[in-house]
């Protein structure tokens, strides 16, 4: 319900509201000042003022307090921040998708992987959806699973490829994709493990190559040792980057927890060696995310789609 010229309103007549008002507007309210909006945009802080004051009117609202020196929203400020930020997202994503197909461009999708993504598969599902829609580019950036989700947030990517979490922030949607086998390795150099399968006591007596501690697959890789029942271990060292855990499992630094297709190579030049142990097959998760608050055109929606149909699990 909103107030305008002393009469009340079930609704809030927003059509008068220009895509320049709701950025002056967002500027103010990431900076909480006036003066310091109008220098990053270029205006006067009247011209901001004014703005501000024109927004007030039309929605009948009062979206500003000032408390201590600072412009913070109200209550009905941060309903109409979260709106008018989608709104200017949707605007510019639309705004792109049209200019690259009024110039005949390719439309671009960015995808972020997590380093411990196997991508045999993956490869060969984009590779299939860019024989459909040949005028698609797809970039892939390679990172760790933390910097997905900072990207996603940051409008940087459109979908990321993660180790799967169920605590996430409430802007980013996760759908829980497929399962992959998790396996211990070991450099050859490790000859006791070839004695058959191994009963897990046995490993508290060998370092561990691990990733950073906190991170995602650190937090994976802790998970699925307790699960064999390995409560504790010693840590060899911790690293930021998969392939270089591999290199150091190589080079006899100690073991390490794995997704199986990502070492496949490995294991076939058996520069790597699976463990065997007495415990059932562990089993990883990883996801498909996305920016909540980002509105998704046509062909983003319809590569996630068909991601989605290869490798969701049912």
């Amino acid at each position: 319900m909103s107030e305008q010229n002393g009469k009340k309103k079930d609704y809030l007549d927003l059509g008068n509201i220009s895509f320049y008002k709701l950025k002056i507007f967002c500027k103010v309210a990431e900076k909480k000042s006036m003066t310091l909006a109008a220098n990053e945009i270029f205006i006067s802080q009247p011209a901001v003022s004014k703005h501000i004051k024109d927004l007030e009117e039309i929605s009948g609202l009062k979206l500003f307090e000032r408390k201590n020196g600072a412009l913070l929203l109200t209550k009905a400020g941060n309903e109409f921040y979260y709106f008018a930020h989608k709104t200017l997202i949707s605007y510019s994503e639309v705004s792109q998708t049209l200019k690259d197909i009024s110039f005949g461009n390719d439309i671009t999708i960015n995808i972020a992987v997590a380093m411990s993504v196997s991508f045999h598969n993956l490869l060969n599902t984009f590779y299939k959806f860019r024989e459909m829609h040949p005028l698609v580019n797809i970039i892939l950036i390679v990172t760790s699973t933390s910097q997905i989700y900072d990207l996603i947030l940051r409008n940087e990517v459109d979908i990321g490829i993660t180790l799967f979490s169920e605590k996430l922030s409430k802007d980013i949607v996760t759908l829980e994709a497929w399962e992959e086998e998790m396996i211990l390795v070991a450099s050859p150099e490790y000859s006791v493990f070839n004695e058959g399968k191994m009963d897990v006591s046995t490993l508290y007596n060998y370092p561990f190559v691990c990733a950073i501690q906190g991170s995602p697959y650190s937090k994976l890789m802790d998970c699925k040792l307790k699960e064999i029942g390995l409560e504790s271990y010693k840590c060899a060292g911790q690293i930021n980057d998969i392939n270089a855990m591999k290199r150091a499992v190589e080079a006899g630094f100690g073991l390490s927890l794995f997704f199986k297709n990502s070492v496949k190579n490995e294991l076939v030049t058996r520069t790597l060696k699976q463990i065997a142990i007495n415990h059932s097959a562990l089993i990883g998760k990883f996801s498909l995310v996305y920016n909540a608050n980002k509105s998704l055109n046509k062909i983003q929606l319809t590569l996630l789609d068909y991601v989605k149909s290869k490798f969701i699990i049912d």
